[in-house]
């Protein structure tokens, strides 16, 4: 199994490029039966994660994508984890405060 964590940085059609935490980039192939949910930055488990939809996701969201592989280069996703840009934002400024 195959697995990627970083921001998107671009999106086309049903291909998301994410830049993973390491400054590589990886393109993550989304089919119909990839499973997208979205959670919350700090979220523990899977129960409260809601599901979303493929045009839900934007440059810089933070994704967890997990798939098959048959190189470095492209992963054909099972599964999305999404934090949303102003989830992740929302929670740094409370941690400030």
């Amino acid at each position: 199994m195959a697995k990627a964590v970083g921001a998107i940085s671009a999106m086309n059609g049903n291909t998301i490029t994410v830049k993973k935490d390491d400054g590589s980039e990886v393109n993550v192939q989304a089919q119909e039966s990839t499973r997208l949910a979205r959670v919350a930055p700090g979220q523990k488990d899977l129960k409260s994660a809601t599901p979303i939809q493929l045009r839900d996701l934007q440059v810089g969201d933070r994704i967890l994508v997990r798939g098959s592989s048959s190189d470095e280069k492209t992963i054909i996703a099972a599964t999305v984890l999404v934090m949303k840009k102003g989830d992740v934002e929302a929670k740094q400024q409370t941690e400030r405060q």
